[in-house]
């Protein structure tokens, strides 16, 4: 974008309501994830190689090249310290954001995270409900409790997939 783009732009925290006690919090981290399924068929060695990659991308200098070449957040402390040490984020203004959006308060209980099988699945569902209500189509409860009952079907799937 920074080459690209043909008008002006940059990056900002997400706003947020000051009359929210303890505002702002941190934002909870979304995107890609790497997660590790069991299954009845699965060997010693294939978690041993699931192991040795994890250890491989999260080297130092893995989670740095990563941050600095993608954008992702670098997973091992000390990066970001350093590399705003060594003037990356002033040469790369906005780069810093997403960083300091996630750790500008402690995370409360409702700011950890989600751990959510088939949540890609499930936020298509909201959104399409969502949408039907925003279009009239069904009134905003509705959604909700459309949401809910199909979202329900994609988690006990889930469930049954990966026992």
């Amino acid at each position: 974008m920074v080459r690209e783009a043909e008008f002006d732009w940059s990056t900002h925290m997400l706003p947020y309501y000051d009359d929210v006690p303890n505002a702002p919090l941190n934002s909870i981290i979304g995107g890609a994830s790497f997660w590790v399924m069991t299954a009845p068929d699965r060997t010693d060695a294939e978690y041993a190689a699931v192991a040795e990659f994890f250890n491989f991308i999260s080297t130092i200098e893995n989670a740095r090249r990563w941050h600095v070449e993608s954008g992702f957040l670098p997973i091992r402390f000390g990066v970001f310290e350093e590399l705003e040490a060594e003037g990356f984020y002033e040469e790369n203004p906005g780069a810093d954001i997403p960083y300091l959006q996630l750790t500008r308060a402690e995370p409360t209980e409702n700011s950890r995270g989600l751990r959510l099988g088939n949540m890609p699945e499930i936020r298509n569902i909201i959104q399409e409900e969502f949408e039907l209500a925003i279009q009239g189509q069904q009134t905003a409860q509705q959604a909700l409790d459309n949401a809910v009952q199909r979202g329900n079907v994609v988690l006990r799937a889930f469930e049954r997939a990966n026992r």
